[in-house]
């Protein structure tokens, strides 16, 4: 007993920093990404703890989930071999990528071994939600009432867009898709298996999902679209839409031969009541049509994003195999510029090429791995879970990998560490749902 109350202080403190990371401009500043790498040592630590006094076991999901735990740990011996080897330009840089490296490694197993039921797993599914919500509430308040405050003071960049208390929009929109898919999931798991039996059956069920939880959640789905428009951000929107449509597509195939017709009916009237109330109607009265405006006008003329990643290109040839070190990017930036790029950009807005120019091939190999196995597992539990939340958090995961995996193309939330640390918590939910043991629920 005393060991499963100590187990579940653990897994508060784990909810604690998942509902803080977001908050301090996203932990993309030095003092907060070392706060943030700090809570997950600590936690790591009591866990440990607890792991010897205790004689505490290795959940089942943590052991199944062996090979993404392996590369994982791969991939951080591989930065400390730039680092203690001299492959890096910038030692320093380098180290403090390899302390959140390894904190997100312990955070991604401290998930799977704390979320150990599937009580937990809502729960954990609920804060990221509340979290998400927060913060398209506040960013949406800030941006439509003119106050224009990030974390704890006045924006003086990205007015007139909601970033909630992210430093840029593109970082809380990247935040948003992967919050909009645990609460989707969290959605479909919560939907009828049976179809109403009368026009008063129909009646008596919109009553009870106006009373219901489930009328909450949808109205937190709500907030969330409303906030990621208001940032305006292009590929923030784009993948989130093509994610959701994709996914929900798959879902219903994977799943046809598992769900009754009723139940088949009522996921398609859902993404069908997605795509006209939180769409058409309240996207519309928030200004969408700017965010399509924005998107029209956009081309190789406007931005220079794609110079940017031309860029990082010819820094990953010069260095295929061991790359320039971690986080050395906007170091090394400074000798491969190009006169069209300006000098205030230090970043290769392309997570995919500014990864590969800063680790490698030898660096990328386990990273790849780890995104697509947990990819599959998200997809597999869809197929062979029975659970309706299981199932949901299968469908998370896939959505919220897939959202992400578009969204780098044009931008860098993997070197966002409140993004990357949700992101790993998007990739442990998909080998929860696959994992978790039959007999704790």
């Amino acid at each position: 007993m005393a060991n499963s109350k100590n187990s579940s202080a653990l897994f508060y403190l784990l909810m604690a920093i998942v509902l803080w990371a977001p908050l301090p401009k996203g932990s993309f500043t030095e003092l907060y990404w070392h706060f943030l790498a700090a809570l997950v040592f600590l936690l790591g630590t009591l866990f440990c703890a607890l792991l010897v006094i205790s004689k505490s076991t290795l959940s089942p999901v943590l052991r199944k989930s062996w090979l993404p735990i392996v590369a994982l740990i791969c991939f951080q011996c591989w930065v400390f071999t730039q680092y203690s080897l001299g492959l890096t330009q910038s030692p320093y840089n380098t180290l403090v990528e390899l302390q959140l490296g390894i904190a997100y490694t312990l955070f991604f197993i401290l998930c799977l071994q704390l979320i150990d039921t599937k009580e937990k797993l809502k729960l954990m599914a609920i804060a990221v939600v509340l979290a998400g919500t927060f913060q398209a509430f506040y960013g949406s308040f800030m941006t439509l009432s003119g106050l224009e405050y990030g974390f704890l003071d006045k924006k003086d960049h990205f007015l007139g867009v909601a970033t909630g208390t992210f430093k840029a929009r593109t970082h809380f929109a990247g935040y948003m898709e992967m919050c909009l898919a645990v609460a989707i999931g969290l959605m479909l798991s919560q939907l009828r298996t049976d179809s109403a039996k009368g026009w008063q059956d129909h009646w008596r069920r919109l009553l009870e999902t106006l009373l219901s939880p489930k009328f909450r959640l949808r109205l937190y789905l709500i907030i969330m679209v409303v906030g990621l428009v208001l940032s305006r951000s292009r590929m923030g929107n784009s993948a989130f839409f093509i994610s959701v449509t994709v996914c929900g597509i798959l879902a219903l195939y994977l799943q046809r031969k598992q769900i009754s017709k009723s139940t088949k009916h009522n996921v398609i009237l859902f993404f069908i009541s997605m795509a006209l109330i939180d769409v058409l109607i309240v996207s519309n009265w928030f200004g969408i049509e700017k965010l399509l405006v924005r998107i029209k006008n956009t081309s190789a003329v406007t931005i220079v994003r794609d110079e940017a990643v031309r860029d990082a290109m010819h820094m990953w040839r010069d260095n295929p195999l061991t790359g320039t070190g971690g986080g050395t990017f906007h170091y090394v930036l400074t000798e491969y510029r190009g006169v069209d790029v300006p000098n205030t950009l230090f970043t290769a807005y392309n997570d995919y090429a500014e990864l590969g120019a800063e680790y490698g091939i030898i660096g990328i190999i386990p990273l790849g791995f780890i995104v697509l196995y947990c990819l599959w597992q998200g997809i597999r539990a869809q197929v062979e879970r029975r659970s309706r939340l299981l199932q949901g958090m299968g469908f998370a995961s896939t959505m919220g990998i897939v959202a992400l995996l578009i969204h780098s193309f044009s931008d860098f939330n993997m070197h966002i560490p409140a993004n990357a640390l949700t992101f790993m918590m998007i990739l442990a939910f998909g080998c929860i749902a696959r994992n978790l043991p039959r007999d704790k629920f």
